[in-house]
């Protein structure tokens, strides 16, 4: 039993690692964003998620941990120690961890991740086991990180607001695509 949780953990924290990577891509990122708009890390930012991005976070880890023949126990193991794992790595605690940092993903490692406008913002994408980030090239723990956290995208006021945004981000992405396509917008403006 316990080597089967051990696994399921570790092999959930991979998928949800490549997972989580696309998330960053511009095709996610807008349903992504909301989680990385709060501007102070505190156990509470892990509840700040978009539900189109809990669903596609439940759905594809679930999905390939049952694929490969987990029984039920252990999806929701991996779904439990995954969870409060998360909420404890997005505590505003200073702890990095020590040569354990090399093994796990400590409350610092992940607080690069949410950094804005950095170099670290772009890592450090595993939960638990920070040895996918240091396989993948992604890891990122110069020290104790004091820069700014959050995003510069404006996340849409309160909460309709916030529900709205990913939906108004993907509209404009494809409204500049269509006006670009019908030559109504120059050939080298960004979406």
């Amino acid at each position: 039993i316990w080597l089967t949780a051990l696994t399921v953990v570790f092999l959930g924290d991979f998928i949800s690692y490549f997972r989580h990577r696309l998330e960053h891509t511009r095709l996610l990122w807008p349903s992504h964003a909301i989680h990385h708009s709060d501007a102070e890390m505190t156990w509470l930012t892990l509840s700040r998620f978009h539900p189109i991005n809990r669903l596609t976070t439940m759905v594809v880890d679930t999905t390939f941990l049952a694929i490969l023949g987990f029984p039920e126990w252990a999806l929701l193991t991996n779904v439990l120690v995954r969870h409060y794992y998360g909420e404890f790595i997005h505590a505003d605690l200073p702890w990095m961890y020590g040569p354990l940092r090399r093994v796990f993903v400590s409350p610092v490692m992940h607080r690069w991740h949410h950094a804005r406008d950095v170099t670290g913002a772009g890592s450090n994408f595993a939960t638990v086991f920070s040895v996918f980030d240091q396989a993948f090239g992604t890891y990122y723990l110069p020290g104790l990180c004091t820069v700014p956290l959050g995003v510069n995208d404006e996340m849409g006021k309160g909460t309709v607001g916030q529900l709205m945004y990913p939906f108004v981000a993907w509209g404009r992405r494809i409204s500049k695509r269509y006006r670009r396509a019908r030559g109504l917008t120059p050939a080298y403006q960004k979406d």
